[in-house]
C-alpha cells in the first residue's frame, strides 16, 4: 500500500513550510517525504512515516536530561514547553528543533552540534492519533509477557505484535528476521525494559527504521534501557516516561512525554525513527 507521512501541525503555515527542505535522508539513504500537513487517515497506519529526522522528540511539557557521557548522534526534537538541560560530556551530533516555549537555559551551544532551529510546528497531537490508530491495529502475534529470548520471523508485510509486557535482562533478545518490506509493530500494554546484555536486534534485511514499539493503555511504568542493552526501533510512548543508563545504544528514536532523562559512560543514541520504505 502507500505510504504516508504523519502530518505535523502548526500555527504558522511558513513554518511548516520551511521544514520540508530541512527533510533529511535516513541513515540509509532513503529520502523522506515532505512535512506538510495532509490527511492520511485512509491509510494503513503502519505505513505511515514520522515526519521528523529526530533520535529524541520530547512532546509538550517534558523534560529532557542528557547527563555523563551520553551522546545522541542524531537531531533532537523539542515540543511547546518542553526544557532540555546538557550535563556532563553529553553532546548533540545534530540539530536541536526546538519552539519558542522551549527552556534551553541550561543548553550550551558548544554541546550542540548543529545549533537549534526554532519553529512553531507541534507533533504530539499526530503522534498521540498515530499512537490510537497503531494500537487498533488488529494482531498477526498476541504474547502474554516476553522475557525470554524469542525469533520473530516476519510476513513479508505487517506484523502486529501484542504484547503484555517486554522484560527482558541477562542475555535474552528478541530477533526479528525478514525482508526490507516486512515492518513489525509491537503494541505493549504494561512495561518496558531491557537491562544487563539484552538486546532486540534486527536480521536479514529488516530495517530498524520498520520496527516500533508503541506503548498503549494506562500503564504507569517508565520505559526503561540500561546496562548494555541493544534496542534496534523506535520506542513511541505518548503517556511514558523514558529513562536511559548504562552503556547501551539505541537504534531509533525515543518518543515521550513528561521526562526522558539519559545518563551513563557513553549511550549512544543512531537516529533511525519510523518510516518504512514503500512496501
Amino acid at each position: 500500500g502507500p505510504q504516508s507521512q504523519l502530518a505535523l501541525s502548526s500555527s504558522d503555515k511558513s513554518t511548516t513550510e520551511s521544514l520540508d527542505h530541512v527533510s533529511e535522508k535516513n541513515s540509509r539513504g532513503h529520502s523522506r517525504s515532505s512535512c506538510s500537513p495532509h490527511d492520511s487517515s485512509t491509510l494503513n497506519p503502519a505505513n505511515t512515516c514520522i515526519g521528523i529526522n529526530a533520535g529524541v522528540i520530547a512532546l509538550t511539557y517534558t523534560s529532557v536530561s542528557l547527563n555523563g557521557n551520553a551522546v545522541v548522534n542524531g537531531n533532537v526534537y523539542l515540543d511547546h514547553y518542553s526544557q532540555m538541560q546538557l550535563a556532563g560530556n553529553s553532546y548533540i551530533n545534530g540539530i536541536v528543533y526546538a519552539s519558542r516555549t522551549t527552556n534551553l537555559k541550561h543548553t550550551k551551544i558548544s554541546q550542540v552540534n548543529g545549533g537549534i532551529s526554532y519553529s512553531n510546528i507541534s507533533l504530539t497531537t499526530s503522534l498521540n492519533d498515530f499512537s490510537s490508530k497503531l494500537s487498533k491495529l488488529k494482531p498477526t502475534v498476541s504474547l502474554s509477557r516476553i522475557n525470554k529470548s524469542i525469533i520473530i520471523k516476519g510476513n513479508g508485510a505487517i506484523n502486529i505484535i501484542k504484547a503484555q509486557e517486554i522484560k527482558l535482562s541477562s542475555h535474552h533478545s528478541i530477533i526479528l528476521t525478514g525482508s526490507k518490506t516486512d515492518r513489525f509493530i509491537f503494541n505493549v500494554e504494561d512495561g518496558f525494559q531491557l537491562s544487563g546484555q539484552a538486546s532486540i536486534l534486527v536480521s536479514g534485511d529488516v530495517r530498524a527504521e520498520n520496527v516500533i514499539f508503541n506503548m498503549i493503555g494506562h500503564s504507569c511504568k517508565d520505559m526503561q534501557i540500561s546496562g548494555n542493552a541493544v534496542v534496534n526501533g523506535t520506542l513511541l510512548g505518548v503517556n511514558r516516561e523514558a529513562h536511559v543508563s548504562g552503556n547501551g545504544k539505541l537504534r531509533g528514536s525515543i518518543i515521550a512525554k513528561n521526562k526522558i532523562h539519559v545518563s551513563g559512560n557513553g549511550f549512544i543514541f543512531e537516529e533511525a525513527v519510523y518510516c518504512p520504505e514503500n512496501p
